[in-house]
């Protein structure tokens, strides 16, 4: 015997299955990993901190000042020195620099003012003496704070200058400060620091050859831009300068981390820094099993490869080998190591659309000696190539962390007796 469902047992059936579709619709996806994200950096002086280099930049100096001062300190030389230093993105980025002599005309370049507000006033900034540094009458001055506009507000900036006078009198100054923050790829974060290594007040430099330079020899020689360091090994230090690490990226529009490339966008203050993953055609560069880590520069800045069978995804197009460097174990456990910079001569590297491109780099080494006779003299030049026509100095080998005695000439005459001997000066 059948029964008809009561207008309640269909209520009731109706609302169950309502609320069943509605935890369906609102059930949370399954998430997938973190999106890149950098934290607001903070600029941390460098003072007491030691680099072996921290970037570089120099002003000649000369009678008159480059800008129209309002007010100027009382000097003591009839000759002071004007120059200009350039620092931020704004439209007045030259802040006057001065040099004045304590002791009167000709005694020696040792104070200068800077004027660290750009306020075009001189009378308001700290008057700096300096110590002399070495021979020739460089001067070392101490360290000074600046305030450089970016986008129209200002930040602080810490540099510390010299005198240079050897052939010219002309004032060096270097960054002294850096910009530190917190970087995530996916679930791990890693400490991240922005160096001005142009010293132009500018953290976003791309890393490249400028135009005026020559295309000869090896490519490292005037390549400039910033660089971003991350402490990949997570002990709280940032291992620079450039040597080989792995956790130094020179500044570049792309970033190639955990087989994924992102496009990197710095703001010239340094202070923010945004990433994501980037939707341009890309392809793949990779290192032989036994390869070492190279940085290759293209036309949207460097690409760094870190160890043996590593690959880095990168947009399609033609990069050239910077630097590399290997390392291996001989019979007695002894780590060796080698770093060479790709040359202007070698051809590029191709990188087409979802392919990869091998790179073959480093050993077997090819060494070569060459002679040049000027007159009754003979002077002998050792090169040493790699597969990919990438070179190394003899003084870039090192044993267990030491340097590698010179290579060593003899020549022999035709019944094998030595007649010189030596080591090669310079390799």
């Amino acid at each position: 015997m059948s029964t008809k469902p009561t207008l309640k047992t269909l209520l009731s059936i109706f609302c169950v299955a309502t609320i069943a579709a509605s935890c369906a619709l609102f059930r949370p996806a399954p998430r997938g990993p973190a999106p890149p994200s950098v934290s607001e950096l903070q600029y941390k002086s460098l003072e007491g901190m030691q680099f072996q280099w921290t970037g570089m930049s120099s002003a000649q100096m000369s009678l008159k000042p480059h800008e129209t001062l309002v007010a100027e300190p009382v000097y003591f030389s009839k000759r002071p020195l004007y120059g200009e230093i350039q620092l931020g993105d704004s439209e007045d980025k030259n802040h006057t620099v001065v040099l004045d002599e304590s002791k009167g005309t000709r005694s020696g370049y040792d104070t200068m003012y800077i004027d660290a507000n750009n306020n075009e006033d001189l009378t308001d900034d700290v008057k700096l003496v300096g110590e002399v540094a070495g021979a020739g009458g460089n001067v070392q001055f101490p360290s000074v704070e600046m305030s450089v506009a970016y986008s129209g507000k200002n930040y602080p900036y810490n540099l510390r200058a010299q005198v240079y006078a050897y052939d010219e009198i002309r004032v060096i100054w270097h960054p002294l400060g850096y910009c530190e923050g917190e970087l995530r790829f996916g679930d791990t974060k890693y400490k991240v620091a922005l160096f001005d290594d142009t010293s132009n007040g500018l953290f976003n430099d791309k890393y490249e050859t400028p135009p005026r330079y020559p295309r000869d020899g090896p490519i490292l020689i005037y390549a400039q831009g910033d660089t971003m360091v991350l402490d990949i090994n997570g002990d709280g230090t940032f291992e620079k300068p450039y040597d080989g690490s792995p956790e130094v990226y020179h500044v570049g529009k792309y970033i190639s981390f955990g087989d994924t490339c992102y496009e990197m966008q710095i703001e010239p203050n340094g202070r923010r820094v945004t990433v994501r993953q980037t939707d341009v055609p890309c392809g793949y560069i990779v290192t032989a099993k036994n390869g070492g880590s190279a940085e290759l520069i293209g036309t949207d800045g460097a690409i760094r490869l870190n160890g043996p069978g590593s690959r880095a995804k990168v947009p399609a197009g033609e990069y050239r080998l910077a630097a590399c460097n290997f390392e291996g174990k001989d019979e007695n456990g002894a780590v060796w190591r080698i770093v060479g910079r790709g040359m202007w001569s070698q051809p590029p590297v191709q990188v087409n659309p979802n392919e990869k491109t091998s790179l073959m780099l480093g050993p077997p080494l090819k060494a070569t000696v060459t002679t040049n006779k000027s007159g009754d003299s003979f002077a002998f030049a050792l090169s040493i190539a790699g597969q990919g026509g990438e070179t190394y100095s003899a003084g870039s080998f090192q044993q267990a962390g030491r340097p590698v005695p010179p290579p060593r000439l003899e020549i022999r005459n035709d019944k094998g007796e030595v007649v010189v001997r030596g080591n090669f000066q310079y390799g």
